[in-house]
């Protein structure tokens, strides 16, 4: 095989964009897009609905905590593509749509190219703060997914047609490439 005919590893920090075009693009996702969003993961957005994207980390986070401990803990039903704090849910049960986690790597994958492009030590340092309730959240054999750590670990890997759960696998994949 010819490796000279396909293309080589080019870091994103050495890329520069030129075009006018998709440097506004660039700008506004910096400036307005990633912020946005951010507070949005948060449920800091006035009037928008509820992600409760960053919640569910910090209970999957205290769960994982309680399960490497031997503490017993409780579950809640993994029947419906969304779980509100109007339908009844249980307010230590997972909320929001089932593919929610996603929201969270995108997130941090817009981050890690972002940084590439524009170093920024307070978007860096947010970034990490999140990284760190996505590795909190984390089991002890690997598993990583929000949904069924808080509401039913043995419904894992039971309905991957369904629910996301390598949907969702794979945007974490691809921003934890990204962010390294």
């Amino acid at each position: 095989m010819d490796s000279s005919r396909f293309s080589s590893f080019i870091p994103a920090s050495k890329i520069t964009v030129t075009d006018p075009f998709w440097l506004r693009q660039m700008a506004l996702v910096r400036k307005e897009v990633i912020p946005y969003q951010y507070e949005a993961l948060h449920d800091q957005v006035e009037g928008a609905e509820k992600s409760w994207a960053i919640d569910n980390f910090r209970k999957a986070g205290k769960i994982a905590a309680a399960l490497r401990e031997g503490k017993e803990v409780p579950t809640y039903p993994v029947t419906d593509w969304a779980y509100s704090d109007t339908d009844g849910t249980d307010p230590e049960a997972f909320h929001g749509w089932v593919f929610q986690d996603s929201d969270v790597y995108k997130w941090l994958e817009a981050v890690a190219y972002s940084l590439a492009a524009h170093p920024d030590t307070g978007l860096q340092q947010k970034a990490e703060e999140v990284i760190d309730l996505v590795c909190a959240a984390q089991l002890e054999n690997g598993y990583l997914d929000t949904l069924y750590i808080i509401n039913d670990r043995s419904k894992v890997f039971t309905n991957l047609r369904d629910w996301h759960e390598l949907y969702c696998f794979g945007h974490l994949a691809e921003a934890a490439w990204a962010y390294h």
